[in-house]
């Protein structure tokens, strides 16, 4: 049958008589052939699987996941053993997406549903998803191999209320709807260009001229307005034929457009059947309600209903009849004044009525104050289909729900998520389960990365010994200064902010540990904790959610220059200025540097002077080396494990192996000078 989505000739331009006839006319052949190739219900068919988290929460485990069919409304929460089960699909081929916050989404593509192997008896049992903890680690933030579409799209003559535009990724199965506020998302699309096309009944339809590129990442697009149809506009037959066959819109004549403000209606029958085709005439157990309101419908002994004093937007139509499939109609109120839908149900052999839940959510901000409005919650019963978005006060229905106890969640993306534990539904009954408060999930600062990095060992010790902390956004210098605390207890400097210091940024902060303290150096093989304290803050004011720690140990004293450098070639040296020279971040021990201790190889025979001198701010110790050396030669000079610190401690990298050649011999030649 044709979609009940309303398209309003009334604004597209003016064609010559012949071929507008001729369009309508084909419209309405192609219209009266569906309706003649349906006179019996088109056969549904289910889904039913697992989907798990990596850690599941110890009091509702797996429960919460949002399962879904991408570019279409079917969709169910996993229960708190992580099982699913989406009924009334028709046959085609879906790409299905596991989603919860706080972790990687799962992509399952390509599953083929055939109703007639696929029924609520026998679903279709795709493979298992695991769903991975998102990393929050000192070490950079790993990306997943898929990326995100977001943008927002404008409808002109619309302010405030742009929901309900087609977005389609071209050359994908991937299509969603923009919300009320023009927003929309496209989660889990290859690495790619791709181009995006954008539909709304009564205005003109429009692809991106330039290729959206996708990484492995969120991508934001500019905003994308769309023009209202006028008279002259080049849209063809043709392009309203494509979005009829896209199923976007339904070419009707239809009554001018509601002014701004005006409440629109719903008028509607059910067609109920059994399992068998029979048409049957008791619509006492059928339920058709609003998504997202609380507005559920009165059915005479004819079937038919309607909904009054609406507000201008898009909607879903939710039909249920015990042991039938849940039905879904979206109904655009945005471009006219009512619209006219048929609910097509089949009852099931058997089977309780399902019964109601209400309740309210309420989002709150950080400060546990309620928002002015509460809409765009998803709500779920998990581990059925039965699935609602909050209206603008935050209340909701569930409808439909079998039997049973349940976890009532709910979701919106920037809060917390919310949950009602162990609700019980009965057969024909309404339960209230009161107020879900969500809090606002904002994104905290956080650590990403340190150097040294947490748990590093035989970390060097210089004259200074910096450490780098990297945030996740942009801090409050003083905030962060003040929150900073060292165990063992060091002196240091701390800079933050960018032109504050080499290295320095608005992200990044360096801790300077420094010798220069002779009462407070740096510690040898010692263990020390940084601690970045919750009341750090980005520049918004926005806290770390909770401290960050961590720790590294520095190596013992050793060896921390030469010259010349390992392995340098061309060396030239001798025995007056140029000398070897080992530099250490400790006092020596006089009595343990000799000729003994510090060999140099090739042994000549000739004798090797070693000479000390200690630095007066911080009493390191340089020795220096010195023979006859000989030219064009590989020297390798060894520092004995048996140089030890002045109070005895062994040295961290001993024994210290120097290797360098020397420079070739030059000889020189003088002219010749001649006298006549």
């Amino acid at each position: 049958m044709i979609s009940e989505r309303a398209f309003n000739l009334n604004r597209l331009p003016y064609f010559p008589t012949t071929i507008l006839m001729g369009l309508l006319a084909a419209l309405l052949l192609a219209a009266f052939a569906g309706c003649q190739n349906n006179q019996q219900p088109l056969g549904l068919g289910s889904i039913a699987g697992l989907a798990r988290l990596s850690e599941p929460d110890p009091g509702t485990g797996e429960a919460g996941i949002l399962v879904y069919l991408a570019g279409t409304p079917y969709q169910a929460r996993s229960d708190q053993q992580g099982r699913y089960r989406i009924d009334g699909i028709p046959s085609g081929t879906y790409d299905l997406i596991a989603e919860k916050s706080g972790f990687e989404g799962q992509i399952i593509e390509g599953l083929i549903i055939n109703p007639a192997e696929h029924s609520s008896a026998t679903p279709l049992q795709p493979a298992d998803t695991l769903l991975a903890r998102t990393a929050a680690t000192t070490a950079p933030v790993s990306v997943t191999d898929l990326g995100m579409i977001r943008g927002n799209v404008l409808l002109e003559g619309m302010p405030g209320e742009n929901g309900g535009v087609r977005v389609e990724v071209d050359g994908t199965p991937f299509v969603t709807v923009s919300s009320n506020d023009g927003q929309f998302r496209i989660m889990n699309v290859e690495p790619g260009q791709y181009h995006l096309s954008f539909y709304h009944d009564g205005y003109l339809p429009y692809k991106t001229l330039e290729l959206v590129d996708v990484t492995t990442g969120v991508v934001t697009m500019q905003d994308v307005a769309l023009q209202l149809v006028q008279p002259g506009d080049p849209v063809s037959p043709a392009s309203v034929a494509a979005a009829v066959a896209a199923d976007a819109v339904t070419p009707v004549l239809s009554e001018p457009p509601p002014e701004p403000g005006e409440l629109r209606s719903i008028v509607g029958i059910v067609e109920l059947r059994d399992a068998t085709g029979q048409t049957l005439s008791d619509f006492s157990n059928v339920t058709v309600a609003i998504n997202g309101t609380s507005q559920v419908a009165v059915i005479n002994e004819q079937g038919q209903f309607r909904f009054d004093d609406i507000t201008s937007g898009t909607y879903v139509l939710i039909g249920t009849v015990p042991g039938g499939p849940v039905v879904q109609i979206p109904v655009d109120l945005e471009t006219q004044r009512s619209a006219s839908v048929t609910v097509r149900l089949e009852k099931g052999a058997g089977g309780e009525v399902g019964g109601t839940v209400r309740g309210r959510v309420v989002l709150v901000n950080m400060d546990d104050e309620p928002l002015p409005e509460s809409g765009g919650v998803n709500v779920a019963a998990n581990g059925t289909q039965a699935v609602a978005t909050t209206a603008a006060d935050g209340s909701f229905t569930l409808t439909g729900v079998a039997p049973g106890s349940y976890t009532i969640s709910a979701s919106k993306e920037s809060f917390k998520p919310g949950a009602v534990a162990n609700v019980a539904v009965n057969a024909a009954a309404t339960v209230d389960v009161g107020e879900i408060r969500m809090m606002m999930d904002v994104d905290r600062p956080r650590v990403i990365s340190t150097i040294p990095a947490d748990n590093a060992r035989n970390v060097a010790v210089s004259f200074d010994l910096p450490i780098t902390v990297k945030f996740s956004d942009n801090m409050n210098a003083a905030s962060v200064r003040d929150a900073i605390s060292l165990a063992p207890s060091t002196p240091f400097t701390a800079i933050i902010g960018k032109g504050a210091g080499a290295g320095a940024d608005d992200d990044t902060l360096i801790i300077n540990l420094s010798n220069d303290n002779a009462k407070s150096p740096i510690q040898f093989g010692a263990l020390y904790r940084v601690t970045i304290a919750q009341t750090a803050a980005n520049l918004d004011g926005v806290t770390m959610a909770e401290p960050h720690t961590f720790s590294f140990r520095t190596a013992n004293p050793g060896v921390i220059q030469v010259t010349p450098e390992n392995g340098a070639s061309g060396v030239y040296l001798d025995q007056l200025q140029n000398a070897v020279l080992f530099t250490f971040n400790t006092r020596l021990d006089p009595n343990s540097i000799n000729d003994r201790t510090i060999k140099v190889r090739p042994d000549n025979g000739i004798s090797v002077a070693t000479t000390h001198t200690d630095a007066d701010d911080t009493g390191w110790t340089t020795v220096r080396v010195s023979t006859q050396w000989q030219a064009d030669t590989a020297y390798t000079v060894t520092i004995s494990s048996r140089v030890r610190a002045y109070n005895g401690q062994t040295l961290g990298n001993t024994p210290y192996v120097l290797k360098f050649r020397t420079a070739p011999l030059e000889v020189m030649t003088m002219p010749i000078l001649t006298t006549r």
